[in-house]
């Protein structure tokens, strides 16, 4: 079934793999129904790794700044060569302004972040070591 569902989200030819399947995994596991509406993995992974895909990653309510931390982590597991790439594009389909990243993406580790930032700080820590 996932193996249909990943046809129906295919990447163009010669389009970069940012991440595969296997670190993405936890990360769909976790922010899926928190941070992100409903979606499944093939999805997830279509989305996070740019390709064209019917079902767009949708941010809930009130999450963004958790979704900029994430991406700020993710960003950094990239070469230095697609990093700055893949951040502004993934920004850009989430519809985050780039100023607005810039300032908050640090909060759920900042000195006095609230509850939901300190807890999903350390979801994430246990995910990215």
């Amino acid at each position: 079934r996932v193996r249909r569902q990943r046809q129906m989200c295919i990447r163009d030819r010669g389009q970069h793999e940012y991440f595969d399947m296997k670190p993405l995994s936890p990360i769909h596991g976790t922010c899926v129904g928190e941070q992100f509406e409903a979606i499944t993995i093939a999805d997830f992974y279509a989305n996070i790794n740019l390709y064209p895909c019917k079902n767009k990653l949708k941010i809930k309510a009130r999450e963004k700044i958790r979704v900029c931390y994430l991406i700020f982590l993710m960003s950094e597991k990239l070469s230095k060569q697609y990093r700055d790439e893949w951040r502004d594009k993934i920004l850009k389909l989430l519809d985050i302004d780039e100023s607005y990243y810039r300032s908050k993406y640090k909060e759920p580790v900042s000195d006095f972040p609230s509850d939901s930032n300190q807890k999903f700080a350390k979801e994430m820590e246990s995910i990215f070591g």
